[in-house]
C-alpha cells in the first residue's frame, strides 16, 4: 500500500520521511510503501527461526539480525525490512549510520496473505541480483511449510519444499539446519478433517 501522496520520491527523501516514521516502509522505483505489521504467529515464526541461526553460527563469522534491519537491494534499488537477515563475513551498510546493509548472503520472510506473492515473485527476482546473494527461505505461518530457495553452481536456483514437522531445514551456505518443530515452536494449527 502506498503512503505517499507525491507521485514519485527520491531515495534521499525516502530515507529522511523513514528516519522520522514509527512505522516502517519500502521504497522501490520512486514508490514508499507501508509495511504491515505482524501477526503473533508471524512474530513468533520470525523469532524462531532467528533464534535458532543465531545460536548455531558462530558470532566471530556471521551477522544476523530480525525484523528491523533495512537491506539495500542492489541493483534494483528496492529498500526492504526481511524478516531475518544474514551475512557472511563482516557487515557492508550504506553508510556510518549502519542503518542499512548491503551484503546478506541469506534472507529469510514469514508469508502473510497480503505479502505472499510479491515475497515469491517480485521480491525474490530483485534479491536474485544482489552478489553474493545464496538463499532465500519463506516460512508459512498457518501451517507447517518451508520453502528454501538456493543458488547453485550455475546460477540458478534449486527449490526445496518441507511440509512435516519432522522435517528439517538445512541452510547450504552455513552450518546451521533447523527442525520445523523450532520454526514452529508455539504454534498450534488447526487439525485436518
Amino acid at each position: 500500500m502506498s503512503v505517499a501522496t507525491k507521485s514519485e520520491f527520491t531515495v534521499a527523501e525516502y530515507l529522511a520521511f523513514e528516519r522520522n516514521s514509527e512505522f516502517r516502509h519500502e521504497y522501490y522505483q520512486g514508490e514508499i510503501r507501508e509495511m504491515t505489521g505482524g501477526t503473533r504467529r508471524h512474530v513468533l515464526v520470525t523469532l524462531n527461526l532467528y533464534r535458532a541461526a543465531e545460536r548455531q553460527l558462530p558470532e566471530s563469522e556471521y551477522f544476523v539480525v530480525a525484523i528491523d534491519m533495512r537491506v539495500k537491494v542492489n541493483p534494483s534499488g528496492l529498500y526492504t525490512y526481511p524478516d531475518v537477515v544474514i551475512v557472511k563475513g563482516d557487515p557492508e551498510f550504506e553508510d556510518d549510520q549502519e542503518r542499512t546493509l548491503l551484503n546478506p548472503i541469506l534472507l529469510m520472510e514469514v508469508l502473510s496473505d497480503s505479502t505472499e506473492e510479491y515475497d515469491r515473485n517480485e521480491k525474490f527476482s530483485l534479491f536474485q541480483k544482489m552478489p553474493g546473494f545464496q538463499e532465500y527461505v519463506l516460512a508459512a505461518q498457518d501451517r507447517p511449510k518451508i520453502d528454501h530457495y538456493v543458488r547453485n553452481t550455475r546460477g540458478t536456483w534449486d527449490h526445496f519444499t518441507h511440509e512435516s514437522l519432522s522435517e528439517t531445514l538445512n541452510l547450504q551456505s552455513m552450518p546451521c539446519s533447523i527442525p520445523l518443530t523450532t520454526i514452529y515452536k508455539k504454534i498450534q494449527f488447526a487439525l485436518e478433517s
